[in-house]
């Protein structure tokens, strides 16, 4: 399993794209970010027309998380994706 660590102090900003999943002229509307399991601080989210980006942190040493990202783009059409597999390591 491919994962990218983050020690618990970190703080880390991502940004998944989504060009290759909207239509011509439409946009990113809102972004909602989760993880399995729960835990991660997701903060000081933004959109750009074809990108959400979030800045992750507070992740426990030794825990896997897949982080997801949901759209609502501007047709009110909805879509979840896993954006990226974290594993808390140690300081």
């Amino acid at each position: 399993m491919a994962y990218s660590k983050i020690n618990p102090s970190d703080e880390v900003d991502y940004t998944q794209d989504f060009s290759n999943y909207l239509a011509s002229g439409v946009t990113i509307s809102s972004a909602t970010w989760s993880s399995v399991p729960s835990g991660l601080t997701f903060a000081s989210g933004s959109n750009g027309s074809q990108t959400a980006s979030i800045r992750i942190s507070d992740a426990v040493a030794g825990e896997i998380y897949k982080v997801f990202c949901e759209i609502t783009d501007s047709n009110g059409q909805v879509l979840k994706q896993e954006a990226l597999t974290l594993r808390g390591a140690n300081e």
